[in-house]
């Protein structure tokens, strides 16, 4: 279709509350459910009050400082370690899958290789 909606995800002409992908020039067998949220009217939003200033007399009569920055997380030094040694041993494992991995793809070439 020359002049057609440009390819994305498109509502499903054929299955309601689904999308599926329009390549510019025919549908795929992709579909997805839309994760868009659903439309709110400005009516339903709920606006926070803004936190009052001080006033001028209030930063003269104190010396008005920014408040402080929340403390940081908790620092748990076992997990931590933990959760480094599991990455060292699943960096280990992936070193010895990729030496494998060489290998097998060695034998697979020197076997085209014979074959020809």
């Amino acid at each position: 279709m020359v002049g057609g909606p440009p390819e994305g995800w498109y509502e499903d002409p054929k299955v309601a509350g689904q999308e599926r992908w329009w390549d510019g020039q025919a549908w795929s067998m992709d579909r997805v459910r839309p994760t868009r949220p659903a439309l709110i009217e400005p009516s339903q939003l709920a606006f926070a009050t803004p936190p009052a200033f001080p006033s001028a007399a209030e930063v003269s009569d104190r010396g008005w400082r920014p408040a402080e920055p929340p403390a940081a997380a908790a620092f748990d030094r076992d997990e931590a370690m933990a959760l480094l040694h599991e990455l060292q041993s699943v960096e280990e494992r992936l070193r010895t899958l990729q030496v494998s991995l060489h290998k097998l793809l060695d034998e697979v070439g020197a076997a085209v290789e014979g074959r020809r």
